[in-house]
């Protein structure tokens, strides 16, 4: 029985070593871990610190770029407004100018036609009393 007890404590003993030996090892990875860790938080921040700095002059002009454009396009609304304007006042001119033309000619074609109508009569009557 001794035999095995020794047997069982050398296995023991190897077993102790070995978790030993495999503890130390994890402690070093777990080092190195969070070493790799703080460099990354550190990355991070510098990084924070360069976007945090470039993006407020990059929001200003973003800022300045869309007010311009607003500008732009209300100055183009404007524009197209009085425009739109203009061309409704003109065909509105145009729609009265050619119904006072229509009108216009309408009287003198009529009196054009009794005009001609007149002359036939008197030159019909004239001749009728000439043959007569």
């Amino acid at each position: 029985m001794e035999i095995l007890s020794q047997n069982a404590q050398q296995s023991l003993e190897f077993l102790i070593y070995a978790t030993i030996i495999m503890l130390i090892i994890i402690t070093v990875f777990l080092v190195k871990l969070l070493a790799d860790l703080s460099s990354l938080a550190k990355s991070t921040q510098s990084l924070v610190a360069v976007v945090k700095h470039d993006l407020g002059p990059t929001m200003k002009e973003l800022k300045r770029a869309l007010i311009n454009i607003n500008s732009i396009t209300n100055s183009t609304t404007t524009q197209f407004s009085s425009l739109n304007t203009a061309l409704n006042d003109s065909l509105n001119i145009l729609s009265h100018s050619s119904k006072g033309v229509a009108s216009g000619a309408k009287v003198l074609f009529s009196s054009l036609k009794r005009g001609v109508l007149t002359g036939l009569k008197v030159f019909l009557e004239q001749k009728n009393k000439s043959n007569g």
